[in-house]
């Protein structure tokens, strides 16, 4: 296992290696990890991943529900200056929707795209904006926890953070 945070992660959260130098060759490895461990959701994040993601879930062909984070603009003018294997994305989002059981993206200017470029039915994507760490973050993070999901314990929470980095 490699990675600078690898050794911030705590005791007992399971790490998976792919064992694969390029997002490609994970298709197929992902097909069978989802065949050998029959996932009941499985979460993918950003462009390329999130295709290795819909390609393997649908060779699979398991009942693992796939749910895909688009960060990235997907529209031209943002892909004009990046490279080719940007612009396809919308296409295979739009190719593998039925693989796709829901896509979250960080901006309703996101999800408007991945509704009309990508053509993922709007039934499956919603907004979830990003964080915004104000002057005001400490004190909100210390204020008691009232949300019914973290009270009730009636139901698992799925919890997810991105890149933790200083501004």
């Amino acid at each position: 296992m490699r990675g600078e945070l690898i050794p911030l992660l705590p005791q007992g959260i399971p790490v998976v290696n792919l064992d694969s130098g390029r997002t490609l060759q994970d298709v197929l490895r992902l097909r069978r990890y989802l065949l050998d461990e029959r996932l009941n959701i499985f979460m993918a994040n950003v462009d390329h991943n999130n295709i290795a993601a819909s390609m393997a879930n649908a060779l699979a062909g398991s009942a693992t529900k796939l749910v895909i984070c688009q960060h990235n603009p997907l529209s031209s003018g943002f892909h004009a200056t990046v490279n080719w294997k940007h612009r396809v994305v919308p296409w295979f989002y739009g190719a593998l929707s039925s693989y796709i059981d829901h896509a979250v993206a960080v901006s309703d200017g996101i999800s408007t795209e991945l509704i009309h470029q990508a053509g993922l039915p709007a039934a499956k994507v919603s907004t979830i904006f990003n964080a915004v760490i104000g002057e005001d973050f400490a004190a909100r993070a210390d204020e008691p926890v009232q949300h019914p999901w973290l009270v009730n314990k009636d139901r698992p929470v799925f919890v997810t953070a991105g890149r933790l980095v200083g501004m």
